[in-house]
Order: structure tokens, then C-alpha cells, then sequence
């Protein structure tokens, strides 16, 4: 009997159906019926989050010894923080912390989502419930942002790491074009001076012209002979449409020889500029800085020509005025050569200068070639397995180096200003009239500061004694449940409960129904196999009188061992109800005691409250007594 109730319980334990309705009963004993989730859906829920979090990058969720909190509650600290917000939170999430740390680390998790303005909304008691079908949402919102972070971190590295190798290295193809790229500028300078227009003639500036004729002067300057001009061009249309069946081509001929006189009229005041022995274009090309004091010179000179031609022309017999004017001129070309041979001296100096450059940048591509090769070389070391080791240390001892020289440079510029500070406060103490300590007096206060000092490090010492046990002290009132934690463990505990209480009865159920069922089968085994004795047996029992009545003696004690099995029954059927009935009476009288306890627990509620709220009452009074008290002293 034994080894059937095992196996059935066995079987009814493998067919155990999920989703069970747990009873459980409210403060005035009614009861309510709690259904609890899916575990199927919940483990589905769970494993998409693992999936995404090891999609962003954190990989601690595959770790099996974690528990589910761990790698939820770990993911989205990690997204917040990989996420780079600005939130006023400190996170620091501890594996396998109790619930005072979980409850007061969810509610900063739920603050700074709060802060990042995520569109989905979760509260601290769904995350600490595991509540996966909220925080999925959430989870998918915050890998999302920590890839995007992630990228725009990226593409701001690649643009630093490119703009630093700009800033420093070359390409081969960028090294060839800066080595092409004098020749190129040279020969579009050429192009562009060989093509450039040269003026080969002036008109002189007192003449007073419109505007059509100042421009076809300005043309004549420049070599350029162009057609008619519009106001000749109009005559010459209106003369060609009245006579054009009279005159043919007469009239476009005395327009043309009206052209070629105005054009010969106009030339013939102006000047010729290869006169002048100073080309302002050659003068800038060969002395850059100084080039427009010296263009300046030539044009004053070529204007001072030009007063003289116009007054020689104006005015006969200016002998005078004309010698004078050559005297200035003298003067004038004798300063622009005394100023001519300095630019040359400048020249030089700057050919000189430019020679040294060339060889210290003829220097400095040698040596940066020289470390292009190293850098190959240590490149190669590097990239060999065998010094992975050794280059590891020498990255740790090189970044050593660099922090303890930013750490020197700090401390030297921070000692420099306390020395400066310090200097400056001696002068001022000194212009106050403060007196000079003498050597006894430094030496007794130096004592005095040792002894102080002594004094500080042993109050030092026992303020971090204090420190070490009231951290000690608060860990421990840490690891002590608060009210709200007691209350969610009760909570737990009455669910797991109902549902261990209603998985028992429904193996109790199955279990009685099974033997029920056995007992059942064993019963009719029985009356089966007597009814095919029977059977069998009648025949034989009827072809004589003695069998006869054998076979009916045999009936006569089947038959009373029926009726014993039968009273047998009946006892133990009114021995199970007698039991059932006693339960039944336990039960009530339990759930008496619950709603009496539910009762008690709920006026001890409303007295605590009460006793809070006469505390608070009485601090308050006592606040004020001691406040008047302190202000009548």
C-alpha cells in the first residue's frame, strides 16, 4: 500500500498543472482567491531580457550563479551608467544585497529614469517583485540608449583619433601631394601672371571725360581696341536705314574712319608706361613686405611726370618750374634707391633665414623618418605574442610615469602659489609691525604644534574606532527588517503557504482517489474471480447430492465473509467521517483564530499610528518648552 501511494504521488507530482488558484483570507476572514503567474511566461520574460542585455554588452547576466534580481537590477544600472545621463543619483549596486539595500537601490533606479524622461513608467516594488513584464519595456528603452550613447561616443573617438593624426602624421598620398603642391601653385601662378592684362599706356588724370568715353580710355590703357561705340553705332543704323538704297556701303565706311580718328585723338594724350623704370609688379615679386612703399614711390613719380608733361604743355617757357620739378624727382629716386638697397640687405636676411629653415626642416624629416622607422620596429615587437607581457607592464609603467609627472607639475604649481602666498602674507605681517620670533620662541611653539599634533592624530585615531563600530552598528541594523520589509516577507510567506496548502490537498485529493480506485479494482478481482469459480464449479457441484451440498456449504461461507467485509467497511467509513467531521471543526475554530488575529493585528496597526502621532505631539512640546525655555535665558 505503501510503495502504491508513493508512486501515485509520484505521477500526481509529474502532472502537476501551473497557474493553481491560492486561497488565502483577508483581515475579517473571508476568503480570497489569488491566482499566481505563469512561471513559463516568467522564464520567458527573463531569458529576452538576458538576450538583450548580452546584446548591449553586458555580459555578467550569462552567469548562471546570479540570481535574477542580480542580473536585472545589474543590467539597468549598467545601461544608466553606460548611458552617460546626468542624473543627481549615486548607484551602487552590490551583488547579493539584502532588502534594505534592494529597496532603497529601485527606488534610485525608478529616480533616475525618472530624470532621463524614459517614456516608460515603473515602480520600485516591480522590480523588487520581478515583475519581468514591466520592466521588459523599460529594459528595451534603456539598451536602446546605451547603444545610441555608445555610437555617438564612437564617432566622436574616430573624429579626435583623426583629427590627432592629422595633426601629427601623414599619408603616403598626403605626403606626395604637399611634395607636388609647389609645383602646381607655381605654374598656376605663371598662367596666371602670363595671362594677366599689362597696361601699356596712362591718360592723363586732370582730363575730365563721361563715363563711356573714361571707359573706352581705360580699354586703350590695356592694349584693348574694341568696336563702335553705342552712341555711334545708333547714327550709323539711322544713317544706314534712310540711305541704305542710296549710299550702300559708304556709310558704315565713314562711321569706321569716325572711330579710327576718335581712337587716334584719345591716344594721343596719353602717356607710355615702359617710360617709367619702376614696374610695381617686378618690384612686389622681388621684395614681398616692402613692395607697396616702393609702387607707392613709382606712382608718385609717374604722376609728378605727368604734372610736368601737362604743365610743359599748358605753359611755355617753365624752365624753372620744370628744373625744380627734376630736383624733387632726383631726390625722390635717390631715397627709393637708398630704400631699394635695404630691402635687398632684408632679402638676403631672408634668403639666409629661409636656408636655415630648410635645413632644420630638412633635419626634422630625417629624424621623423627616423621615428617612422622605430615606430615600424616597435610595431613589429609589438604585434609579436611573445612581448605582449612585457609591453603590458611597460603601458602600466608608462602611464605611471605620466600621472606622477601631471602629479609633480600640479604639486610644483600648487607649491609655488602657497610659496607666493606665504611670501606675501611675511610682507604684509612685516609692514604691520608683527615682531620676529626668536629661536627659543619657534622652538617652543614647534613643540607645542608636535604635541598638538600628537593630540589630533590620537582623536584621529578614535574618531575612526567610533566610525568603524557605528558603520558596524548601522550594517547590523541594516541586516534587521524594517516594518515595510516584515510586512512583505508575511506576505510571501501567506502565499507560499496557500500555494504549498492548496498543492497539498490536491495531492491529498489524488492520492485518496487512487486508492479509492485500487480498492475498487481489488474488490471486483475478487468478485470476478468467485463469480468464474461459480461458473466453473456448478456443473460438477450439481451431478451429485454430496458435491451439492458441498458447493452450497462453500457459498453459505463466502457469503458471511461478505457480510464481515462488509460491517468491516461500514466502520471504517463512520471512523473517516467522525475524522472529516473533526477536521472540519479544527478548521473552523483556525479560521476563528485567523480573523481574530487579523483583527488584533489591524487595531495594533491603528494604535501604533495613534502612538506615532501623541510622540510627535510631545516632541513638539518639548521643542517649545526648551526653545522658550533657552530664550527666557
Amino acid at each position: 500500500r505503501s510503495e502504491l501511494e508513493i508512486v501515485s504521488m509520484a505521477s500526481v507530482f509529474s502532472h502537476a498543472k501551473r497557474g493553481i488558484k491560492a486561497k488565502q483570507l483577508d483581515a475579517d476572514g473571508n476568503e480570497i482567491e489569488v491566482e499566481t503567474r505563469d512561471d513559463e511566461q516568467k522564464e520567458a520574460y527573463l531569458q529576452e531580457i538576458v538576450d538583450l542585455l548580452l546584446a548591449a554588452g553586458y555580459f555578467r547576466a550569462r552567469i548562471k550563479g546570479l540570481s535574477s534580481f542580480d542580473k536585472v537590477v545589474g543590467g539597468m544600472v549598467w545601461c544608466i551608467t553606460a548611458s552617460q545621463a546626468e542624473v543627481d543619483v549615486d548607484l551602487l549596486f552590490q551583488e547579493n544585497s539584502s532588502i534594505g539595500q534592494k529597496i532603497p537601490l529601485t527606488e534610485k533606479i525608478v529616480g533616475a529614469l525618472t530624470a532621463m524622461k524614459a517614456p516608460v513608467r515603473i515602480e520600485p516594488h516591480q522590480i523588487q517583485g520581478l515583475d519581468f513584464q514591466h520592466i521588459l519595456p523599460v529594459i528595451k528603452w534603456l539598451v536602446t540608449k546605451a547603444l545610441e550613447t555608445r555610437e555617438e561616443r564612437a564617432q566622436l573617438i574616430r573624429q579626435e583619433a583623426l583629427f590627432q593624426f592629422g595633426s601629427n602624421y601623414s599619408t603616403p598620398d598626403m605626403d606626395e601631394f604637399n611634395a607636388n603642391k609647389h609645383k602646381s601653385v607655381s605654374a598656376i601662378t605663371e598662367a596666371l601672371l602670363a595671362y594677366k592684362p599689362k597696361r601699356q599706356f596712362k591718360a592723363p588724370s586732370s582730363r575730365s571725360v563721361d563715363e563711356e568715353t573714361r571707359v573706352q580710355l581705360t580699354l586703350l590703357e590695356y592694349g584693348r581696341r574694341y568696336g563702335l561705340s553705342r552712341k555711334l553705332k545708333s547714327e550709323g543704323k539711322e544713317k544706314s536705314s534712310v540711305a541704305q538704297t542710296l549710299e550702300g556701303d559708304a556709310v558704315e565706311t565713314d562711321v569706321a574712319a569716325e572711330e579710327e580718328r576718335r581712337i587716334s585723338v584719345l591716344m594721343s594724350d596719353m602717356s607710355s608706361t615702359q617710360a617709367s623704370g619702376i614696374s610695381t609688379d617686378a618690384v612686389s615679386s622681388m621684395f614681398g613686405s616692402q613692395s607697396q612703399a616702393i609702387s607707392a614711390l613709382a606712382k608718385g613719380y609717374e604722376e609728378h611726370a605727368a604734372e610736368i608733361t601737362a604743365s610743359g604743355e599748358g605753359r611755355a617757357g617753365g624752365a624753372a618750374g620744370h628744373k625744380r620739378q627734376m630736383e624733387r624727382l632726383e631726390k625722390d629716386k635717390a631715397a627709393t634707391e637708398k630704400q631699394l638697397a635695404s630691402v635687398e640687405q632684408q632679402l638676403t636676411a631672408a634668403q639666409q633665414s629661409y636656408d636655415q629653415v630648410a635645413a632644420e626642416l630638412a633635419k626634422a624629416q630625417e629624424m621623423a623618418q627616423a621615428l617612422a622607422q622605430e615606430e615600424e620596429r616597435l610595431d613589429e615587437l609589438e604585434s609579436d605574442p611573445a612581448n605582449k607581457g612585457h609591453i603590458a607592464v611597460l603601458s602600466k609603467l608608462v602611464a605611471t610615469h605620466d600621472a606622477l609627472k601631471l602629479q609633480q607639475k600640479q604639486f610644483k604649481a600648487t607649491a609655488n602659489t602657497e610659496l607666493a602666498d606665504y611670501q606675501a602674507r611675511i610682507e604684509r605681517l612685516k609692514s604691520d609691525g608683527v615682531e620676529v620670533l626668536d629661536d627659543a620662541r619657534t622652538e617652543e611653539v614647534k613643540r607645542q604644534h608636535a604635541e598638538h599634533q600628537a593630540k589630533l592624530e590620537k582623536l584621529k585615531i578614535k574618531v575612526s574606532r567610533k566610525k568603524r563600530k557605528a558603520a558596524a552598528w548601522e550594517r547590523r541594523l541594516d541586516d534587521i527588517p524594517g516594518r515595510a520589509e516584515l510586512s512583505m516577507y508575511q506576505k510571501r510567506f501567506i502565499e507560499l503557504s496557500e500555494q504549498g496548502n492548496a498543492k497539498l490537498r490536491e495531492v491529498r485529493q489524488s492520492i485518496m482517489l487512487y486508492n479509492v480506485l485500487q480498492d475498487k479494482s481489488r474488490f471486483m478481482t475478487k468478485e470476478l474471480s468467485l463469480l468464474e469459480s461459480i461458473h466453473e464449479n456448478f456443473p460438477k457441484a450439481m451431478s451429485t447430492p454430496a458435491a451439492t451440498k458441498l458447493y452450497l456449504d462453500q457459498l453459505g461461507e463466502i457469503l458471511e465473509n461478505l457480510k464481515i467485509n462488509e460491517e468491516k467497511l461500514k466502520e471504517r467509513q463512520e471512523r473517516e467521517r467522525k475524522q472529516r467531521d473533526k477536521f472540519s471543526e479544527t478548521h473552523l475554530e483556525l479560521i476563528e483564530q485567523e480573523r481574530l488575529y487579523y483583527k488584533g493585528v489591524k487595531e495594533n496597526e491603528a494604535e501604533l499610528a495613534k502612538n506615532e502621532k501623541l510622540m510627535r505631539k510631545l516632541r513638539k512640546r518639548q521643542q517649545k518648552a526648551a526653545s522658550s525655555s533657552s530664550s527666557s535665558a
